[in-house]
């Protein structure tokens, strides 16, 4: 009664002729076979494929994520029904499509009567982290740590991982440098969503450039006041090493650059001195101290005056020493001339005549001498001849009674006196 089919299958039927009037029947049937053809499943996906942008970009093939059943052909469309024919179902460009496979059977060219979507996504890599630059700082006491992520500012929505080489390499926890000498550390952009790396690192080298050792000192300089006052430089005590300078301070740490190291007046003075290379302009971790001391020349030896006698018999011994008075703390030193001269080791005179001694304080504590000799002049002055008589006077009394004058039987000396 109904000549259908409405299953997948197959079924023939027999139509026979009927003539209207007669009810006769035609001789033969005719034979109508109906058959549905059993659609090919829809191909299997095993997922989409989401890859990160790689340099040079990658190629995805929408036909990875296919299992091809056996005697089925797969055909892509860009539409889950209707739609067109895609021939390369690949995607080569950060961005996003979804192309739809059709199974098609081999021997009958039914196809599946649905589609499998499998979309293709390259997520774009991030851009590689922007660097303010490389750290390079002079060493410290105690010594500094450098920190590569201090040149480094992360993008929202990113995180950094550090390796020790532009590609490849191992992961660095702690891109840090706390030693004299330099190394170079790359920062790779990690998207925190995606988990895509950036194309390219950035490298940061992190430096610590050595201290040049303090300045080497001869000594401090102490010398006695001098007239006129001398002045001492602090740079005479200090060797400078090559490519090095030295700078002075005011004070061991810290203070105000001193531009003079000098000392110019009876004092004392401490300057300090740094070294400063030439290249790196990196300073000692130390200063070296130099202290400039002008000692105070002691006043010259205060004389009460010349000493001048007249010849004894025997003849005397004059001594300049009775003529000074020694200031507390000195000792006074005779010399035979106001300035240079020789020590004269006992200044006295023996005989008739004249010399002059030079008297020079010396500091007890500081050997410092006057900056003036003190002078004393001895002299004996020669005895004149006794008087010339020429003979006793001897007379008789007369009346009335006469005078005699003992100056008759002398001869003055020219330039005498007779007492």
């Amino acid at each position: 009664a109904d000549p259908t089919l409405s299953a997948v299958g197959s079924v023939t039927y027999y139509a026979e002729a009927v003539a209207d009037g007669t009810d006769c029947s035609s001789l033969t049937r005719t034979a109508v076979t109906l058959t549905i053809e059993p659609a090919p499943d829809a191909p299997v996906s095993s997922g989409d494929i989401t890859e990160c942008e790689e340099d040079p970009i990658q190629t995805l093939d929408a036909n990875d994520a296919i299992t091809v059943a056996a005697g089925t052909t797969v055909v892509w469309y860009d539409a889950a029904t209707g739609g067109s024919v895609v021939a390369d179902p690949t995607l080569s460009a950060v961005g996003s499509v979804t192309y739809y496979a059709e199974a098609v059977a081999d021997g009958t060219d039914c196809s599946s009567l649905t589609r499998t979507a499998v979309t293709l996504t390259i997520e774009p890599a991030p851009d590689a982290p922007v660097s303010s630059g490389d750290i390079t700082e002079c060493e410290e006491d105690p010594i500094q740590t450098l920190d590569a992520n201090d040149a480094i500012t992360v993008v929202a929505g990113t995180e950094i991982v550090w390796y020790d080489a532009a590609t490849g390499g191992s992961i660095v926890d702690n891109p840090i440098l706390d030693t004299v000498g330099t190394v170079t550390y790359y920062a790779e952009a990690v998207d925190k969503v995606t988990g895509c790396t950036s194309l390219s690192r950035t490298a940061v080298t992190l430096t610590i450039l050595a201290a040049p050792d303090a300045p080497l000192s001869s000594g401090d300089i102490i010398e006695c006041e001098e007239d006129p006052i001398q002045t001492l430089d602090a740079n005479d005590a200090i060797t400078v090493a090559a490519g090095t300078t030295v700078v002075w301070y005011d004070a061991a740490t810290g203070g105000s650059v001193v531009a003079d190291p000098t000392l110019s007046a009876v004092g004392s003075v401490t300057y300090y001195a740094e070294t400063v290379d030439d290249a790196t302009g990196c300073t000692s971790l130390e200063r070296t101290a130099v202290t400039l001391t002008i000692q105070p020349a002691p006043d010259a030896p205060v004389s009460s005056g010349d000493i001048t006698e007249c010849e004894e018999d025997p003849i005397q011994t004059l001594d300049a020493n009775d003529a000074i008075t020694v200031a507390a703390g000195t000792t006074v030193v005779w010399y035979d001339a106001a300035t240079g001269g020789s020590v004269v080791a006992d200044p006295t005179l023996s005989a008739v005549g004249s010399v002059t001694y030079y008297a020079e304080a010396v500091a007890d504590g500081t050997d410092c001498s006057s900056l003036t000799r003190t002078a004393v002049t001895l002299t004996i002055e020669p005895a004149p001849d006794a008087p010339v008589s020429s003979g006793d006077i001897t007379e008789c009394e007369e009346d009335p009674i006469q005078t005699l004058d003992a100056n008759d039987a002398i001869t003055v000396a020219a330039g005498t006196t007779v007492v």
